[in-house]
This record gives C-alpha cells, structure tokens and sequence, in this order.
C-alpha cells in the first residue's frame, strides 16, 4: 500500500507520464499491462524486509514507463 500510494503520487506529480501511460493504455491495452507487469516484479524482486523506500519507489516507478516510448510507434504496434 505504502508503494502504491508513493508511485501515484509521483505519476500525479508528472502530467507528462500521465498523458503517455494512458496514450499506451488506449493504444495497446496489452503493453500498458505488461508495463504494470514489469512493475510489479522489480517491486516484488528488490522489496526487502517490506520497506519501502525512495530507491525501490524510483526502480519501480522506471519499470513502470520503460515502454511508453512504443507508442511513437502505433504503426508497428497496430499489426
């Protein structure tokens, strides 16, 4: 919960992440849950002893937009 509520608030914090986790979203349903995917093993992989603290919350934060860069390409992503 503690990660989760520290992920959201530095999503809010970024409108730009915002605009493209959801461009990804609508664009390709699947990609956007694999990066939510991804996500969830590195928090899950580098979670020590449940502590939460900045570094995992920024690790977790950079497997969540690893792949918003496909959706500059919609053509090959379409197919």
């Amino acid at each position: 919960e503690e990660l989760y509520e520290s992920l959201r608030k530095k999503i809010i914090k970024n409108k730009k992440v915002q605009k493209y986790l959801n461009e990804l979203r609508l664009l390709d349903s699947y990609s956007f849950v694999q990066c939510i995917n991804v996500s969830i093993v590195v928090a899950i992989m580098l979670e020590v002893n449940q502590k939460v603290d900045k570094e995992l919350v920024n690790l977790t934060y950079i497997a969540l937009i690893h792949d918003v860069g496909r959706i500059k390409m919609k053509k090959i992503i379409s197919k």
